[in-house]
């Protein structure tokens, strides 16, 4: 009778630590550090930050500022809309819009091709769904606040 020995395939291995790309850092420091650049990538360079908007851009980097530019577009016009008192899918749109053409632009000042993101997609719909929640909260907590808007 023979033996035959029957054996399981390994798992590949991980690639040496000093292969690994770092990992990226979170939290309001990243954020605020990405928001920086973004925002020096699109102004004149007339003035000089520690941040160089002349660095290249990762694929992460660029998708993380999206983001981020949306959530503050979102801070700053979901307030706006309450203390204007504004009503109906008229203003939602305008948010929608807003949030996508300012992604957009930030992403046609520095360059970045659609084909190297892998299309329009991850360009367009990177933290939108967020950045739509967090207008409509501040929205109706603002309307409400005011009792129907102030201005």
């Amino acid at each position: 009778m023979s033996s035959a020995v029957t054996t399981r395939p390994q798992a590949p291995t991980p690639p040496p630590p000093h292969k690994l790309a770092p990992a990226p850092t979170a939290g309001p420091r990243r954020a605020g550090v990405l928001l920086a650049r973004a925002i020096a990538a699109v102004l004149p360079s007339s003035t000089s930050t520690s941040t160089s908007s002349t660095a290249p851009w990762a694929k992460d980097d660029i998708l993380d500022a999206l983001f981020w530019i949306r959530q503050a577009l979102a801070v700053v016009a979901g307030p706006i809309a309450g203390l204007t008192g504004r009503q109906g899918v008229a203003t939602f749109a305008l948010f929608v819009t807003s949030a996508c053409s300012a992604g957009l632009s930030f992403a046609r000042s520095l360059g970045v091709d659609d084909e190297e993101m892998g299309g329009m997609a991850p360009l367009l719909g990177e933290g939108l769904s967020q950045s739509v929640a967090i207008f409509v909260l501040l929205w109706i907590v603002t309307f409400s606040a005011t009792g129907g808007g102030i201005l």
